[in-house]
């Protein structure tokens, strides 16, 4: 009985202050991501670089820059909303969310 006891008490041991920085910390992570890839598709969609990636891969002929640019940048929302879930576990590790 008395072990049960203990390890109800070690389980609790985690205090309000930590646990607000660690959610805290993993939020600060997931916000810093989510701004650097709004920036990172900004600064792509604005220097045409999807309608370079086309013309590279042999398609420049066959879609305009226009196109492109909407097509890239939704491959590249797609991206970052997959790798978003892989962010909130890596900032959850970190700071022990």
């Amino acid at each position: 009985m008395k072990r049960f006891f203990f390890s109800r008490n070690t389980v609790h041991q985690k205090d309000a202050i930590s646990g607000v920085m660690s959610g805290l910390g993993a939020l600060a992570v997931e916000i810093t991501y989510i701004v650097f890839m709004v920036l990172l598709g900004i600064n792509l969609f604005r220097r045409g670089a999807y309608y370079e990636l086309f013309t590279r891969a042999g398609e420049g002929n066959k879609i305009s820059r226009q196109a492109a640019n909407v097509i890239g940048s939704l491959i590249f929302f797609v991206l970052a909303v997959v790798l978003l879930p892989v962010v909130k576990i890596v900032g959850k590790k970190i700071f022990g969310g």
